[in-house]
């Protein structure tokens, strides 16, 4: 069975202190079912992408969470995976779907750390982390920093764009393959 991409939606990449991870979700959600005219009732499954939640937000039940707020009445899974949430839920909808169980899902990633502080996202982030990694002090932003081909002690962090450190991430960046993206 082959699995299609019907609607998709993004917010705005920023700094966005006004929206809180709810609007955030409910501005994505109105935008993909629009484009893909559906309504939330024409869903059978919610997948959820997110790594930091119970850390930072104390909900760690965000299937159940996004799903009362949107108004869906099916099943709502979260998906972590560190750095990876938001592919794994896409990747577990897939699935799902291939599979029949369902005919249509939602799949939300959405990631808010610039409500916290930069020592309380170092510190969640470095939970994700093995022993080795813990110990030295890295977290996964720096070890994909660490990973660039420009990184010779001659440029810092803000001769770095978006794009650039995203295409390194994401080889589908720049020709519009990506269907979500982490919120912060």
């Amino acid at each position: 069975m082959k699995v299609a991409v019907l609607g998709v939606a993004t917010t705005k990449f920023g700094e966005l202190w006004s929206s809180s991870p709810r609007a955030l979700v409910q501005e994505v959600t109105q935008g993909a079912l629009t484009q893909s005219n559906l309504k939330i009732s024409d869903i059978d499954a919610l997948y959820v992408g997110n790594m930091l939640s119970g850390i930072l937000g104390n909900q760690e039940n965000l299937g159940a969470f996004f799903a009362e707020e949107l108004g869906f009445n099916g099943p709502a899974f979260k998906i972590e995976g560190a750095c990876a949430s938001g592919g794994l839920a896409f990747y577990n909808a897939a699935l799902a779907l291939r599979s029949g169980i369902f005919k249509k899902a939602l799949v939300v990633g959405v990631e808010k750390m610039t409500d916290h502080k930069p020592e309380d996202i170092a510190a969640s982030l470095m939970g994700a982390g093995n022993d080795i990694e813990r110990q030295s002090g890295i977290t996964f932003p720096g070890l994909y920093f660490s990973s660039t081909e420009n990184t010779d002690n001659t440029e810092s962090a803000s001769d770095f764009s978006i794009d650039s450190t995203a295409s390194l991430i994401c080889p589908g960046w720049r020709k519009g393959l990506v269907g979500w993206r982490i919120i912060t």
